[in-house]
């Protein structure tokens, strides 16, 4: 193991068992520049801290839900290379992606796989080619846990010209045995860095502050509302010649059992106390209001959801038609690029199971976010190739000048 990552390593562990989390946290944020490019043998993934950021900042862990459930809504078809024309899958395939393994269906493990991509950078795909020999379809299809799998990388990397020159083999780790993986039986999806061609980089990275912050916001928030000690002080209001007189003893210690004691907010307890002193009422805990800490976790909110490349329409005080409009961008902005991304990586992970000439594709034609302005795309061209065909027929232009204008407002249109 190289030497600079045992090291690293070394600091991971010292983090992540004898810190506590907040140093944990300020260390991955920290570390956050390192590149793995420098290094040989193994790779550790750090994925403690966004684990942890996930499971307890709802800010971040509701919009990546969100994306990965319009994700995860794609529809497997074969798409013809060159007409763009698409098909449904064959047999063997539909059944591997309807079942990719034996825990999962389609929507759960796409699900995971794009929440692991978004949390840790990086998606590693078993493929598992064991089974029938008379087909090329893999028998399952499985999510790894980045935490339990490790790239052996070779050193070498600019004038690589094939993976197995950059990456040697991947380690993973079940019950505390060590199994070797071949490269070629990995399907790696990553977020691409800045510097790094080769391990992913996690979008939660850049979200130092704004996490953090929000964190805090909420911690004050429930500080106030249930562990702030003493709400206030209770004073005498009577005056004697010197100036305010004090509580007697008897009177303060009827106040403290009492109010301790017998009121409060639980089922047992009575909300309102009378009594006959003069007394005065002066709270000690700040108004939440003039801390403005509402305001900061939902500014700190749009950030995160544009970080994650979520339309804030979404999830923001939306109207039916501002929720649309936020639908469509996320699909188009955020869906589509992971979509794309995650077919090249399968296409290519799959080899032989793709007939020749199709590649693989999602598609979301289905969804009624699109179909709505599918609906309104088909009512414009009826209406500009109605006005084109009755420029045609006046000969004003040619039917070949006729289908460029409709191709460069449309995309592809068919021959005729």
């Amino acid at each position: 193991m190289n030497e600079n990552n045992f090291f690293r390593n070394l600091g991971y562990f010292i983090a992540g068992n004898g810190w506590g989390r907040k140093a944990r946290h300020k260390a991955y944020f920290n570390n956050s520049m390192y590149s793995s490019r420098l290094l040989k043998g193994e790779v550790y993934l750090n994925t403690q801290t966004p684990y942890e950021i996930v499971q307890s900042i709802s800010e971040i862990s509701i919009p990546m839900r969100r994306i990965a459930s319009m994700y995860a809504n794609g529809v497997f078809m074969l798409e013809d290379v060159k007409t763009e024309k698409r098909d449904l899958l064959p047999t063997d395939l539909e059944r591997l992606f309807k079942k990719p393994n034996p825990t999962q269906s389609q929507n759960e493990w796409m699900k995971q796989s794009l929440m692991q991509l978004q949390a840790y950078g990086n998606n590693f795909i078993y493929v598992n080619k064991s089974g029938s020999t008379l087909t090329n379809v893999p028998s399952s299809l499985v999510n790894l846990n980045p935490s339990t799998i490790k790239p052996i990388l070779t050193g070498k990397f600019y004038k690589q010209v094939s993976i197995d020159g950059i990456i040697e083999k991947f380690i993973y780790t079940e019950g505390g045995r060590d199994e070797t993986i071949k490269v070629n039986e990995i399907v790696w999806n990553k977020v691409g860095d800045l510097n790094d061609s080769i391990l992913g980089k996690s979008l939660i990275s850049s979200l130092q502050f704004p996490l953090s912050n929000t964190e805090l916001a909420y911690k004050y928030l429930n500080k106030i509302s249930g562990a702030s000690g003493m709400l206030g002080i209770l004073s005498n209001k009577k005056k004697d010649s010197i100036g305010s007189a004090p509580l007697t003893d008897a009177e303060q210690k009827g106040f403290d059992e009492t109010i301790t004691n017998n009121y409060g907010v639980e089922d047992y307890q009575r909300p309102i106390y009378v009594t006959s002193a003069d007394v005065d009422f002066t709270f000690t805990t700040p108004e939440t209001r003039r801390l403005l800490l509402i305001e900061q976790i939902d500014a700190n909110f749009k950030t995160i959801l544009n970080a994650l490349g979520c339309n804030q329409n979404v999830f923001i005080n939306s109207t039916y038609e501002n929720l649309k409009h936020g639908l469509v961008s996320t699909h188009n902005d955020t869906i589509v690029p992971y979509a794309d991304s995650f077919c090249q990586s399968l296409n290519e992970g799959l080899g032989k199971a793709i007939p020749v000439g199709k590649r693989l594709v999602l598609d979301y034609s289905h969804t009624p976010y699109l179909q709505s302005d599918q609906k309104e795309n088909a009512d414009i061209f009826s209406v500009v190739s109605n006005g084109l065909n009755g420029l045609v027929a006046s000969q004003i232009i040619t039917p070949q000048e006729a289908k460029i204008r409709l191709t460069n407002q449309f995309g592809y249109v068919k021959s005729s």
